[in-house]
């Protein structure tokens, strides 16, 4: 399912599950730019993404994730990882399934729990942790139906980030790099 190399390539999935490590691979790979709209939002705000979330709250992170949205969409030839709810306003996905391709990056919840630091993201720090598999459950299902427009998904349990790029590689693009 070969794609047009204007097209940018867009890394989609739940926090932790490797957008960003992942995007930087493949950008190296395809002499890409690789954008990261988390790390563009903090830039854009000088605060990090827990600071906005604590300070203004999440509907202003959300705001702010859509205007670099937007700012992306326009761009053409990039490997982008989008945030965990990107997805989540509608506008967002217009603007991603217009301007490119979406991959879904999935992991397990085992493997979540093992990535993810509870204190830097802003969404589960105050949950129990006997609680958070049943929160990263909940949290993933309000945000699978952006994620399910993807052309494809890749699994990234038990993997490491080169077998990953290499799968979106021959899948998405139909080579290996």
């Amino acid at each position: 399912m070969k794609k047009k190399a204007q097209n940018n390539l867009y890394l989609t999935g739940f926090m932790g599950c490797g957008k960003s490590t992942v995007g930087r691979v493949l950008a190296q790979r395809m002499r890409r730019p690789f954008l990261d709209t988390d790390g563009m939002i903090e830039q854009a705000t000088g605060a990090s993404v827990g600071d906005l979330f604590r300070t203004r709250g999440q509907a202003a992170f959300r705001a702010w994730e859509s205007l670099i949205v937007e700012q992306v969409a326009r761009q053409r030839g990039c490997v982008v990882a989008l945030g965990g709810g990107a997805l989540l306003a509608p506008i967002n996905v217009a603007r991603v399934v217009r301007s490119g391709v979406m991959v879904h990056l999935r992991a397990s919840t085992p493997t979540l729990l093992e990535r993810l630091s509870v204190d830097a993201r802003p969404l589960l720090q105050d949950c129990p942790v006997a609680e958070l598999p049943a929160r990263l459950e909940q949290l993933r299902a309000e945000r699978e139906p952006g994620y399910n427009l993807a052309i494809i998904a890749v699994c990234t349990d038990h993997r490491s980030v080169e077998q990953v790029a290499d799968e979106i590689l021959r899948e998405v693009l139909g080579c290996d790099a």
